[in-house]
């Protein structure tokens, strides 16, 4: 009898024993709360093994029990990767990859764990990017913990020992691959909601054939591109790939120039500038493109106008202007420049017969001049946005300053202007402002 006792003695010590280590795997050695967890079983632990892909959150400092509730709670996760010398907890969706080998580091399927983990969030579903927590009442509510979407990376690798992760608040390290140089700083950031930011983006060494070329999440500013000049991007976040080919902000650079002057381009791209005809040529030969013109007035109202075709010729052809499909708000002002050759106050290929329309006095700077005789007035243009800089007391004479008549009239000059090009079969999308879409001042 006591022999049977001895044994059936042991036999406890023994099962006691290996509980003891299961729950060494699972709670730190001095958190008696997480070894008294009531766990019926413990889940499968796939040691020396781990996922690299889809890893939604990356936690520090958390128990594998910690990890698997944390998991249990966590929209999408299908499992855990857990390292103890760390420690650090991978909560980690669903991926095609198979399991890779790691020494030091755990898998467990969560489908192997107890959902009673979870307490009162077991039952709770959030949507994606989010995971349950019990609010100051007790009640089970969903909020933001990592970022659902896929990231906008292109041409480049994470760089973070563990793989890349979604948490909210924090960024991923990266570098460009081979062929390509980076431009920012070298993070992703999945934003508080649920957003990513990319600080960096990846470009050709060779350069891009034009701003629509680029990765989407690339930030705005100066770009070279193939043809071996620079060009300044638009890359906002409502609008991306437009490259800027003209811009007028306050009449610091002088347009009223010469022919080379406006063939060569001028001033400065991220400020006030004339890309240069033969740069405007070598972008918009090769493909179609579309042309979009922005204007302020001095009291704040911005209106635009959007063509869907447009390109200018080479020098040969005096660098003449092909423009049609006209959309927007602004109205159409540019119909009777199309076909039109460019003209400057010492090259004139406007259509006047006698004089020139630069030599009328109320002109101004290099443009596609048209001039040619109808219904008794010859119609120079009725735009001009290389005109002279006019301030908001000065009176402008008719057609002298930066003029859109189809807008504000002939003697109205505008605050600023901006044209933007951007290829047909590129995703360039539409500009979201604070427009004012009557046709009223």
């Amino acid at each position: 009898m006591d022999r049977r006792r001895i044994i059936l003695g042991l036999i406890l010590i023994w099962i006691y024993h290996i509980d003891c280590e299961l729950l060494d795997d699972v709670c730190f050695k001095d958190d008696k709360e997480c070894k008294r967890p009531n766990i019926k079983t413990i889940g499968n632990l796939q040691h020396g093994k781990c996922r690299k892909e889809n890893i939604l959150r990356q936690l520090r400092g958390k128990s594998l029990l910690e990890c698997v509730k944390e998991c249990l709670v966590t929209s999408q996760c299908i499992g855990i990767n857990y390292r103890k010398a760390w420690p650090l907890c991978d909560v980690v969706g669903w991926s095609t990859e198979a399991l890779i080998k790691e020494t030091g580091c755990l898998y467990s399927d969560i489908t192997t764990w107890s959902k009673d983990l979870a307490g009162d969030c077991k039952d709770k579903t959030c949507d994606a990017g989010k995971h349950c927590k019990l609010d100051d009442t007790g009640q089970p509510i969903c909020i933001q913990s990592y970022c659902a979407g896929k990231p906008l990376i292109s041409n480049a690798t994470s760089t973070d020992k563990f793989g890349m992760h979604r948490d909210i608040g924090k960024g991923n390290k990266y570098k460009c691959d081979d062929g390509y140089n980076m431009r920012g700083r070298p993070f992703l950031v999945c934003e508080m909601d649920g957003t990513w930011t990319s600080l960096f983006c990846c470009i050709p060494n060779k350069g891009v054939v034009d701003c629509g070329d680029l990765p989407r999440h690339c930030p705005s500013g100066v770009y070279t591109t193939v043809y071996k000049f620079d060009v300044n991007c638009e890359m906002n976040i409502d609008r991306s790939g437009w490259t800027v080919i003209q811009r007028r902000t306050n009449g610091a650079t002088n347009f009223n120039l010469l022919w080379d002057d406006y063939k060569q381009g001028f001033g400065s791209l991220t400020a006030e500038h004339w890309l240069g005809n033969s740069k405007i040529n070598q972008l918009t030969s090769p493909k179609n493109y579309k042309l979009r013109v922005e204007l302020e007035t001095f009291d704040g109202k911005l209106k635009h106008a959007e063509y869907g075709q447009f390109r200018v010729g080479n020098e040969d052809s005096n660098f003449k202007l092909t423009i049609d499909d006209y959309t927007g708000n602004l109205g159409d002002a540019m119909y009777n420049n199309n076909n039109m050759m460019f003209s400057t106050s010492d090259k004139d290929n406007d259509q006047r017969p006698t004089s020139s329309c630069l030599s009328s006095g109320a002109w101004q700077g290099g443009w596609w001049f048209n001039g040619k005789k109808s219904s008794l007035i010859s119609v120079c243009s009725l735009c001009n946005l290389n005109g002279e800089y006019l301030r908001e007391d000065q009176n402008s004479n008719v057609y002298k300053g930066i003029v859109w008549k189809t807008w504000r009239g002939a003697w109205y000059s505008f605050k600023s202007s901006k044209m933007t090009i951007c290829p047909v079969d590129a995703s360039c999308d539409d500009l979201s402002f604070n427009e004012n879409n009557n046709n009223d001042y």
